[in-house]
Order: structure tokens, then sequence, then C-alpha cells
């Protein structure tokens, strides 16, 4: 028997009837449900890349430093026994190996305040902040080699409460250096006991070699990825902010600097990664709180990435060993490390 499709009044043919197009309608939403992770992941593997791809421009930029200098940058600046955590960072000294000399000239500015001819001194943040009320002159620069495009974080430091105010405004930064187990790693501060000797009635610290790097430059971390601050329990207020110039203020090397061992392990215990998960933790907690700010922390999944010191870029877990992670960020050891 022959069918007749449907016409309207007007002699035209009829349109979907309601059934067919909510058919059709979630035809199209099983589709999209398919697709979208897909799409997701393929937008985490592209930000993936990046991070691994700015991560190897600050090994390759260490290394050039260290090739014209035959040292390798200090990690914070900051002083002797007085303002030990306040000064500028490993990142203001590679700027002119990142094609930065515009804001590398500008934060060594005579628009510094107390200079004595000796720049970049101790407490140069706060200093500067306190004859001032300003943040330093390019600090403010987002700089997108210093920031992993998966970060979470806002461009700059902020919402830093009276104690911290003097960040307010500064840059951050998803990369910090690895000061190693007992600050045995490459990067140090000059107030950390293990490369600063006295000398008669002078204190003077000698900069890490390649050739003090006894582990092997390819068995050594000299960066990772470390972009997270810690919300002190009960102030609602952030603290330690990553920014890319420096630890500013007493306390505030971790906004440069992480640590390998067993209280800092990668990614801190942080779950789920959101600001939420910042909140410190406790005796009476448990996770999500992280339990040390000196932890490298990653916002890709199950581990972060890393910059050895010569240049190779790794991937490691965030459960892997720990006396293995603790050997890979300490420079001379002598233990041997297999697979991580």
């Amino acid at each position: 028997m022959r069918r007749h499709r449907a016409h309207r009044v007007d002699g035209s043919p009829a349109g979907f009837t309601l059934v067919e197009l909510l058919v059709v309608i979630a035809i199209i939403g099983v589709l999209i449900a398919l697709l979208l992770p897909a799409v997701q992941a393929a937008r985490e593997s592209a930000r993936r890349a990046q991070c691994q791809s700015n991560l190897k421009q600050l090994g390759i930029a260490l290394n050039n430093y260290t090739d014209v200098r035959k040292r390798y940058p200090i990690g914070v600046l900051g002083g002797i026994g007085t303002n030990i955590d306040d000064g500028y960072g490993w990142a203001t000294q590679l700027l002119p190996q990142l094609e930065q000399q515009a804001v590398f000239r500008l934060i060594h500015d005579k628009q510094l305040v107390t200079n004595t001819g000796k720049m970049p001194y101790p407490g140069i943040f706060a200093r500067h902040f306190a004859a001032t009320g300003r943040i330093i002159s390019g600090g403010e620069a987002v700089l997108p080699v210093f920031r992993c495009p998966s970060s979470q974080l806002p461009s700059h430091a902020a919402n830093m409460g009276t104690a911290w105010r003097l960040a307010n405004g500064y840059a951050t930064n998803d990369y910090k250096a690895c000061t190693g187990r007992g600050d045995n790693g490459i990067f140090f501060k000059p107030d950390d006991g293990l490369n600063a000797r006295w000398n008669g009635d002078r204190m003077y610290y000698e900069r890490t070699r390649p050739e003090d790097v006894t582990d092997g430059l390819s068995q050594t971390i000299a960066f990772g990825e470390s972009g997270y601050y810690l919300i002190q329990r009960g102030s609602g207020t952030s603290n330690r902010w990553p920014v890319w110039i420096g630890g500013y203020g007493q306390g505030a090397d971790e906004a440069a600097l992480f640590k390998t061992d067993a209280e800092a392990p990668i990614n801190c215990e942080i779950n789920p990664k959101s600001f939420d998960g910042f909140v410190e933790r406790t005796a009476a907690t448990r996770p999500p709180g992280p339990r040390d700010d000196d932890c490298a922390f990653s916002w890709h999944d199950g581990g972060a990435f890393f910059a050895f010191a010569d240049a190779s870029i790794h991937f490691l877990s965030e459960t892997i060993d720990g006396k293995t992670y603790e050997n890979l960020g300490t420079k001379n050891e002598g233990n041997v490390v297999g697979e991580y």
C-alpha cells in the first residue's frame, strides 16, 4: 500500500513531529557528551605541552647563564641573619637569557630606595614598600614563560592582608627553583648554612657551580611546578604567593623556592586541586589541606613536571618513592637513582 506524506494546510510538506525532534536532540546530546571529554583531553594535552615548553626554556636559560657566569643563580638574594627571606629571586637573574632585558633593566633601576650601589640588596621588597608604598616597577609584568596554562592562579598576587600587603600586585609564577633536601640542592639563599661560612667578621657565600653537581646534571632537579599559595587557617588571607620576582618579606622564600623531602611531597596531598584545598593543615585535620608550604605543586593530574639541570623535562608521579625524590632534588648526596 502506498503511503502518503503529510502536508500542511497550504500544501507544503509537514516538518518533524515533536517525538522526532526530541529524538534528534537526544542523539545530539549523546554525541556532545561523547565528544566533550575528548576535546577536554586534547586541550589539557596542549596545556601540558606548553608547560613542558616553559620549563624547557627555563632549563636552557639556566645553562646559558652558567656558561657565562660559571655559577648558578642564588635562589633568593636574602640577607645573612636578617632579611634572610627577602630578596630578588633566581628568575630575575635569568631575565636576559629569557629575552626580557627591558624588565631586567627596570627592576634594577635607580627607583629602588636606599640604594647603596650594590643591588639587589637584602630586604629590598620590605624596604621599598615601606619607603614608597608601592611595589617595584617591573614586578607586575606577566611573563608567559612563568605561567602554566592549566594554572588556576590569578595573574597577580592579591588579598594579602596587612602582614603581606607589600606583595599585592606582583605577577605570579607557576615555577620555583629546587633547594633539595636540607638546602643541598642547586639553589639556596645566602643564609643557608650549607653554602655560607664565616670569614673573620664577614659572611660570604659561594654560588653552586656545575662541577658541584656531582650526582650529574641529568639526575638533579633545577626547577619544578609549584604554583600554589597557602591559606592560613582562620585568617582567610593568602600567604606565600608564588611570584617570579622573588621572596617578599620574612618567611616568604617559598614564593620562589621548593624543597624535596618527606615533609614536602609532590602536590602536598592537596585534593581537590582548587583554592579550597590550600587551607593550612593542623594536627587535627586530614587532607586536602597541605602539611607543608615548600612543596612542588602542579595543576596536572598525578604529578608534576620538572626541569633537570641538563634542561631535560620529566614528569614525576606524586607517588614517587620519597627517598628517590629526595635524591633527585639534591646535587651531591652520592646515591644512585634508578628509574623514576
